[in-house]
């Protein structure tokens, strides 16, 4: 009986460690390719979805200016994309003082009322900057309004101990931008 007893326990103590150890693995979906050319040319630098994952939004490395919106029919399932249409979309224009080229990575705000935007510079030259938009509605882009630029590459804004020496700034080029939930914090990772 006792024997009977401890088969069980160990039974009943391995069932659940072998089910959630099983239910971690993932399957990528890495066969197929997914063409968002609807909403821009260029190479594709940047993502962002909101918080349920039924809207996605791209940045495209090129001179069109404007930040593209898909809607997903399945949360975070880029395979259900349909492009939102050119009145959904984030023109960047011309209101911000250096053209909003080349427009790298981007994040959207936990609140989706701040979309940020890293220009990566070119060429060797010192020219990253870093745009910030307000949207008027959360997550809705076509709204979206220039307010501000900064260049990220200055010792206005940075602790050089945290970043390194700045001797070299062109050599220095933003490549990703990120923010933490509460919007108190930047960070930038270069290359």
């Amino acid at each position: 009986m006792v024997l009977i007893k401890r088969i069980l326990i160990i039974f009943f103590l391995l069932i659940p460690i072998s089910n959630s150890s099983a239910a971690m693995v993932t399957e990528v979906d890495s066969d197929q390719e997914y063409s968002f050319v609807d909403g821009g040319v260029g190479a594709l630098n940047g993502i962002a979805f909101n918080p349920d994952g039924t809207k996605m939004f791209l940045s495209h490395a090129s001179s069109d200016q404007f930040i593209s919106e898909y809607n997903l029919s399945t949360p975070f399932d880029i395979s259900a994309a349909t492009y939102a249409g050119d009145a959904e979309r984030c023109e960047l224009g011309t209101a911000a003082t250096t053209d909003p080229a080349n427009i790298g990575d981007m994040v959207i705000s936990s609140d989706g009322l701040k979309m940020f935007l890293a220009r990566r510079g070119t060429s060797n030259n010192n020219n990253d900057l870093i745009y910030r938009y307000d949207l008027t509605a959360p997550y809705d882009i076509s709204t979206c309004v220039y307010v501000a630029e900064v260049d990220p590459d200055t010792l206005a804004i940075q602790n050089p101990w945290r970043y390194g020496e700045l001797t070299n700034t062109v050599k220095h080029h933003v490549q990703g931008i990120e923010i933490n939930p509460d919007g108190t914090k930047i960070f930038l990772s270069f290359n």
